[in-house]
């Protein structure tokens, strides 16, 4: 079956959502694991729930994903929305976890902002802080080009081990 969700819908982290297609046209609070389907995202994900599953849910859509919580997306994503980073790590194995149209933005935060990267490969995403004041902070243990610009961000760091 389908769900659609046009108001704002928070999760408990134990709790799933299975359909074969699920729309967000709102706003979803939880985890990325607690979404499992093919997902359309015309609002906004905030992915803001720790989960130690791996998201293996494709998103597509024009909306915007936020993780505020530590995420990991193992799904074929082609979502064009901005990617928000905000005290957490985003995890992905390599660039078909991350739409190249989606923007990566970093704000700074009590912990770092960072984009984990586990294979090597391209990056061609746009990063960037969400003010001039952020650090872009990418982790990566294998060889990574990054075919892309770095935008507006006070420093851009690469680090091979986990940072805090």
């Amino acid at each position: 079956g389908s769900i659609i969700n046009d108001a704002e819908l928070t999760l408990a982290s134990n709790k799933v959502i299975a359909a074969s297609n699920i729309t967000n046209n709102g706003v979803f609070n939880g985890a990325a694991a607690n979404l499992i389907g093919n997902i359309t995202n015309e609002g906004t994900l905030k992915f803001n729930v720790v989960s130690s599953t791996t998201a293996t849910s494709a998103i597509s859509g024009t909306g915007d994903v936020q993780a505020t919580a530590n995420t990991t997306f193992g799904g074929t994503n082609t979502y064009t929305g901005d990617t928000l980073i905000k005290g957490a790590t985003l995890t992905i194995a390599g660039q078909n976890n991350i739409s190249t149209d989606s923007d990566i933005l970093f704000a700074n935060a009590t912990n770092s902002s960072i984009l984990e990267i586990t294979a090597a490969g391209t990056l061609s995403n746009l990063l960037k802080g969400q003010t001039a004041t952020d650090n872009v902070n990418v982790q990566n243990d294998a060889a990574l080009t990054l075919n892309t610009a770095i935008g507006e961000a006070a420093d851009f760091h690469k680090y091979k081990e986990e940072i805090n």
